[in-house]
């Protein structure tokens, strides 16, 4: 059973109602014999489902923002299923089955294809839709996620978009795993930083926290949290055009330069490129900085024409070994370059691809296993995107798979939104 502490976090609704409806939903999964999910994952996909009813009833646009992005790339509202008859800001089976297919594939870790019309994810969806269609008229509103998710288009308010962003992208229930993959990278970096003192450790997880609501592409279209907080907010709103044109977030070591009423000049260490930065965005700053007797270790992201300092600013004391040692930094060096898709020889790469297959079947073989293909393939970085994109639709390969089903039709109609769900 699934009590109301287990639903409910700081925005989301602590009704009991909303518990119930888990409940119903959860004893709806538990009474078919799904033995591929545990308890606790049973309960997980409960609460996602359940969470998604609760942005319907809302109208807090979670879900509506994620058909619209997909009806303007794929002319349809979802990948996939059919939507001839599909109804836009109302509950539907596709939805459902949708977010199953979602949180099944997420919770084998993305390393294994599966195939979205499974018959168990649409008898599942069937048996959720109707007890979400029983609430529908009398479901309560969840009016703290509602005005959570509001924001007005006041001056620097980029500081109240923090902890609204890094709530979408980690813990709303359209990206809830990408928490779970954050929180690897944060072991990873724990676990291997065995040498490291305590506050360097510390600054480094902060860091990283503090960078994933602006740096990280979900796996749906790539897209990072305020281009999906955008789709949130609408067209009509004044700040949907900043919430999809905002940077990533930058992080460097810089040193003082110049300033002037309205910005800062800092200088990268590593390239000598200078960045303006907003004043209002590092009131404050110690004076060491301006006489260069620190060096500033910050981020920063560009908002509304200007760079906006987010998170802490760490100074190091200046030496020249440390400029130096910066300066040989290969991710200090490649801070402000612009990845760009290079040009391929599709002759030579399908001749790699054609050895890479047989080579990936013949060490399943010998090690009587199965491998998904076309994950292996989309992950080998040997193989351009665009080149296996083209490979998929030119039915060359025969093995590049999706799921189990040897008909390659929903690969090949859903070639692009596969291959960025999976990058």
């Amino acid at each position: 059973e699934i009590m109301s502490g287990d639903w409910s976090s700081d925005v989301c609704s602590s009704d009991l109602r909303v518990c119930e409806t888990i409940n119903n939903t959860l004893n709806s999964i538990e009474n078919k014999d799904y033995l591929f999910m545990d308890d606790k994952e049973i309960a997980e996909l409960s609460c996602i489902l359940t969470a998604y009813f609760e942005d319907i009833i809302s109208e807090t646009n979670i879900w509506n923002g994620f058909v619209k992005e997909n009806k303007g790339r794929i002319g349809k509202e979802l990948p996939f299923y059919a939507c001839d008859e599909y109804a836009e800001q109302e509950i539907n089976e596709q939805d459902i089955q949708f977010l199953i297919w979602n949180y099944i594939t997420n919770m084998y870790q993305m390393n294994v294809t599966i195939d979205p019309a499974e018959n168990m994810f649409s008898a599942i969806a069937k048996e959720v839709y109707h007890i979400f269609d029983n609430e529908f008229e009398t479901a309560p509103v969840n009016e703290k996620l509602q005005k959570f998710l509001a924001v007005d288009n006041k001056q620097d308010v980029i500081y109240d978009l923090h902890q609204k962003l890094y709530w979408l992208g980690t813990e709303s229930y359209l990206f809830y795993f990408n928490s779970k993959r954050l929180e690897t990278e944060i072991k990873e970096v724990v676990a291997t930083s065995e040498n490291q003192a305590p506050e360097s450790l510390s600054t480094m997880i902060d860091m990283m926290i503090g960078d994933y609501p602006y740096n990280n592409e979900t796996e749906f279209w790539c897209m990072r949290a305020p281009q999906w907080y955008a789709n949130i907010v609408g067209e009509e709103h004044p700040l949907y055009n900043d919430l999809k044109s905002m940077s990533t977030k930058k992080v460097g070591f810089f040193m003082y330069q110049s300033e002037n009423e309205e910005t800062t000049a800092f200088r990268h260490v590593a390239t000598g490129r200078i960045v303006e930065i907003y004043n209002r965005s590092i009131i404050g700053l110690p004076k060491e900085y301006k006489e260069n007797k620190l060096i500033a270790f910050m981020g920063f992201v560009e908002w509304q024409g200007k760079n906006f300092v987010l998170g802490e600013v760490k100074g190091l004391e200046y030496t020249e070994q440390l400029e130096e040692d910066i300066k040989g930094d290969e991710s200090e060096l490649s801070l402000f370059d612009i990845e760009e898709q290079q040009p391929y020889d599709a002759t030579k790469l399908d001749k790699q691809l054609t050895e890479t297959i047989a080579s990936i079947k013949e060490e399943c073989e010998q090690q009587d296993e199965d491998v998904d293909i076309l994950l292996e393939v989309m992950r080998d970085s040997d193989f351009p995107f665009a080149y296996i994109r083209e490979a998929i639709l030119s039915d060359k390969f025969q093995d590049l798979k999706f799921g189990a089903n040897d008909d390659r039709t929903i690969l090949k109609n859903n070639v692009d939104f596969i291959i960025d769900f999976f990058k």
